[in-house]
């Protein structure tokens, strides 16, 4: 038989909000290596474009994800059969290439 009343664990009780958040703004200001490193212009040179680049690789990701979302949301309208069935199939112009450079 399960009990009746939920048991929670004690340590959830014992973390104080505000001690977390001002641990979190701590660890964001930190100094610690405020004497020994400052950012130089090729550090810069370095983070623009690797950030640039991975700003325009994530939204090559949004998008590859709103178009895998936009089939599985519209694949239930797809027809299975073509609109109409040709009786007589029309003529059709294939053009090839004379050179070797068309490859």
């Amino acid at each position: 038989m399960l009990p009746s009343t939920v048991s929670i664990p004690a340590f959830l009780f014992a973390n104080n909000t505000a001690a977390v958040l001002q641990g979190w703004v701590d660890s964001l200001t930190d100094d610690t290596f405020k004497g020994i490193h400052h950012l130089a212009p090729f550090d810069y040179a370095i983070l623009v474009p690797y950030f640039a680049v991975l700003a325009v690789l994530s939204m090559y990701g949004l998008h590859r994800y709103e178009m895998i979302r936009g089939y599985m949301k519209n694949r239930v309208r797809w027809r299975t059969q073509p609109p109409q069935r040709f009786e007589k199939l029309p003529r059709v112009t294939v053009q090839l290439c004379a050179t070797s450079s068309c490859g």
